[in-house]
């Protein structure tokens, strides 16, 4: 082998190594539908979750079926907050 081939190699390998995560990454996702009383589904609601081992707040808008995801989220417990104008703001922790 030349020089060039080996270093090749060397490389090709300590980039796999680099590219797998020393220790697996757990996440979740918190996914629902936003209704009213009636059942109807709310499009266009905002949602947030915190979380004490979440950084920040994660949002979503509902589509319309009033469905959302909020994906790749640590471990943990969440507080969850739905609303729209016009309507009671609901938060759910747990």
């Amino acid at each position: 082998m030349t020089r060039d081939r080996v270093l090749l190699a060397v490389f090709a390998t300590l980039s796999i190594l680099v590219a797998q995560p020393a220790v697996p990454q757990t996440t979740g996702a918190i996914q629902g539908t936003v209704t009213d009383s009636s059942a109807a589904v709310l499009p266009g609601a905002a949602v947030e979750a915190r979380s004490a081992s979440l950084q920040g707040v994660r949002s979503a808008t509902t589509d319309s079926r009033g469905g959302y995801r909020l994906p790749a989220l640590p471990p943990g417990t969440y507080t969850v907050k739905a609303f729209l104008a016009g309507f009671t703001t609901v938060e759910k922790t747990g």
